[in-house]
């Protein structure tokens, strides 16, 4: 009996200890986002600070990954680079050996960034990762602390930003009840990131502006924070992000539009189309009435009938 117990609380203090949080990352870094606009033939340095937060000396390498396109949430989309790659050729890494660290060492490490003359006007998207020596690789961008570079080169740069979708979550014209989610889902087809920010505008029957929501970014803490300057986050070009906004309250009634008006800087202003819906939280107390209301005259029916027979016998 007593090794059954000493058996059980063996396992019990395993499965605790597993499931405890664990930090990822023995490495701190500070700043984690460079943005730069830099004409042709220019050049800047800026210093990035390391720290060991563990307890025992590390190892680490810098990788530099280039970030194709981001999907609906945020997440980026990766690409090693090739060793004749334009982007690895702009940014120079200090250290790219392998950097030593006893515990809680600090050390600050150079990071410059050179644009040739012959660089393509628009944006470069890049992330600097420091990983334990020889773990590297774009699936552990998660567990690697890295630094966010957005670079634009000036000149002859397409601006074009689009609408692709604006609804509610909830499909249908009526909208039982608050609050009422809205969702927008934005594509930048130009040639360099924006910001997004805006509202959405609702007006009731009479025309009359009754709330006006903020459109916001979907937090996600499991996300790397990349390109995460603005508190919406960026669109980078190829992307499409999604957008929110809640219309809260304590009551509505009657037929709504919404119309959602977004800046995105130099691609310009957006209005979607407006969309339609009604509130009517009472539609369902009425359901509900009409329901029962039938079901007593069904009851009545039956009843009735049931008199006329016997009164026939």
């Amino acid at each position: 009996m007593n090794k059954f117990f000493l058996l059980f609380f063996v396992l019990f203090d395993i499965t605790v200890l597993l499931s405890v949080p664990v930090s990822v990352s023995a490495i701190q870094l500070s700043p984690t986002f460079l943005e730069y606009e830099m004409a042709k033939g220019t050049s800047m340095s800026q210093t990035v600070h390391l720290k060991n937060d563990s307890s025992s000396r590390i190892t680490v390498a810098p990788s530099l990954y280039a970030v194709v396109s981001q999907d609906e949430r945020g997440f980026p989309e990766l690409a090693s680079l090739p060793v004749d790659a334009s982007l690895r050729a702009w940014i120079g890494l200090a250290d790219s050996k392998g950097i030593s660290l006893a515990p809680g060492q600090e050390k600050d490490i150079p990071v410059t960034v050179s644009i040739p003359k012959t660089a393509k006007a628009g944006g470069q998207y890049a992330v600097v990762t420091w990983n334990t020596k020889g773990a590297g690789g774009p699936v552990g961008l998660s567990l690697s602390p890295g630094v966010n570079i957005a670079i634009t080169v000036p000149g002859a740069v397409e601006h074009k930003a689009s609408v692709a979708q604006f609804s509610r979550q909830q499909q249908s014209w009526f909208g039982l009840s608050l609050p009422l989610v809205f969702v927008a889902k934005v594509r930048n087809d130009g040639g360099v990131h924006f910001y997004p920010e805006g509202t959405i505008e609702i007006k009731n029957i009479f025309g009359s502006v009754v709330a006006r929501v903020p459109v916001l970014a979907q937090k996600d803490s499991s996300l790397v924070s990349v390109f995460q300057k603005h508190p919406n986050g960026s669109i980078l070009p190829g992307s499409t992000r999604e957008l929110y906004g809640t219309w809260d309250g304590a009551f509505a009634f009657g037929p709504y539009t919404a119309t959602l008006a977004l800046d995105t800087q130099e691609a310009g202003r957006l209005m979607a189309n407006q969309s339609f819906f009604i509130t009517a939280p009472v539609l369902s107390y009425v359901g509900y009435a009409l329901a029962s209301l039938c079901i007593v005259l069904l009851l009545r029916f039956f009843l009735t009938l049931i008199d006329v027979v016997r009164m026939k016998k």
